[in-house]
């Protein structure tokens, strides 16, 4: 199953004042609710095997999050804590792995444009279930520099996660021919990207990174999509 950012918005009074830009700022909101509920509705439980992919939600951090919160929860629920267990049903008891689990096992994740500061969830998320992608044709795509994008996450990546991220892990989940498509030499080599971007751009992304704190789109030392708009 693929669910794309924005997935599962109800139905908003759209005539009402600011209802769009409500339902902007809410649109990631309702498809982290909908794993939520696949994973502590059970649904991951009675289908180990199903595959479910989370697509244009950006970077990794917010599964994580969803992951700790999940977590926490189903432990108190589960517990003896004495105001959380009202909550407790048959569903939430038998559950034989921990949401963090089931996200790990059951949940892929397209992060678009995956930024460096995010890249070290992969290992709390699982390597083979992240796959980068450019997020293309919106403003905060990687393309047409989509080549300095990889380079500012993966420089120092292992080679073989390198693979996962850009490729198998695609060609896994969907069941493409990895070697058929790694013949045709379509996109960069993992060696183009092993070199690391310098210079005043990635020192001014830095910098403005450890003063916000924040991972928006503004701080990466390429322009990206912003180039489209005006090239176009």
């Amino acid at each position: 199953i693929c669910h794309h950012s924005g997935s599962g918005i109800p139905d908003y009074p759209w005539g009402e004042p600011g209802a769009l830009g409500i339902m902007e700022l809410e649109s990631g909101l309702w498809t982290k609710r909908t794993v939520a509920h696949f994973i502590m509705g059970g649904i991951f439980e009675r289908f180990p095997d199903l595959k479910f992919v989370m697509t244009e939600m950006g970077g990794l951090g917010w599964a994580v999050e969803l992951c700790t919160n999940m977590d926490f929860s189903v432990a108190q629920i589960r517990g003896n804590n004495r105001t959380r267990t009202m909550f407790a049903d048959d569903t939430v008891r038998n559950l034989s792995l921990t949401p963090s689990e089931y996200m790990q096992r059951n949940v892929f994740h397209g992060a678009s444009v995956l930024a460096d500061y995010d890249a070290e969830n992969r290992y709390k998320l699982g390597v083979g279930h992240v796959m980068w992608g450019t997020d293309y044709p919106h403003e905060s795509c990687s393309t047409p520099q989509s080549l300095e994008a990889l380079r500012w996450t993966f420089s120092d990546i292992p080679h073989e996660e390198c693979v996962k991220i850009l490729g198998k892990n695609c060609a896994d989940v969907f069941h493409f021919d990895f070697d058929a498509l790694s013949a045709l030499n379509i996109g960069p080599l993992v060696s183009d990207v092993r070199h690391p971007l310098h210079g005043r751009e990635t020192s001014e992304a830095e910098r403005r990174l450890q003063a916000t704190g924040t991972g928006d789109s503004s701080i990466r030392p390429f322009e990206g999509g912003k180039l489209l708009t005006r090239l176009g």
